[in-house]
């Protein structure tokens, strides 16, 4: 297997609702230059977060 390049730019924002709650949202774009992969990919997560 050969290697490649690959780069990878994440944006997020994190919103606290109160002292034990928060909910995250990130996207993520990657670029990928490979011998049999090759493109732009990208996400969007969201997690929710509860403490107690």
């Amino acid at each position: 297997m050969r290697g490649g390049e690959h780069n990878s730019w994440t944006a997020g924002l994190r919103w606290y609702l109160n002292p034990n709650t928060h909910v995250t949202l990130n996207y993520i774009l990657n670029d990928v230059e490979h011998d049999h992969f090759e493109g732009d990919y990208e996400s969007l997560q969201l997690r929710a977060q509860v403490a107690f």
